[in-house]
């Protein structure tokens, strides 16, 4: 009887510590503003991007404090200004095994 109460409430502080750690909130929270994406850029360093009411913000977030590094009208879709994302350009990386099939050691 007591394992299975020591069970239960580990399973409780695992599953608090697992809400707090990947900020899980209940469904159907804030409709007012929306987390989009997040990117890490060091230990404690963060760039966010976030809708507020519409309008979309990027964010760069510290342990100290949070800048507005850019911000999005409500109608601008930001696809619209980054048509090619990071792996979609293959020729950099086609070259680079070429070079390292070919045994390439010197630079051109």
């Amino acid at each position: 009887m007591v394992i299975g109460l020591s069970v239960v409430l580990g399973l409780i502080f695992v599953l608090a510590w697992l809400s707090k750690r990947f900020n899980l909130a209940a469904p159907g929270g804030s409709s007012r503003m929306k987390l989009l994406s997040a990117m890490s850029v060091g230990p404690k360093e963060k760039i966010m991007l976030v809708e507020v009411e519409g309008e979309k913000l990027l964010l760069g977030v510290t342990s100290q404090q949070i800048n507005r590094l850019a911000s999005y009208d409500k109608d601008v879709s930001t696809d619209d200004h980054y048509p090619e994302v990071a792996g979609t350009n293959t020729e950099f990386a086609q070259r680079m095994r070429g070079l390292l099939k070919a045994g390439v050691s010197n630079h051109e």
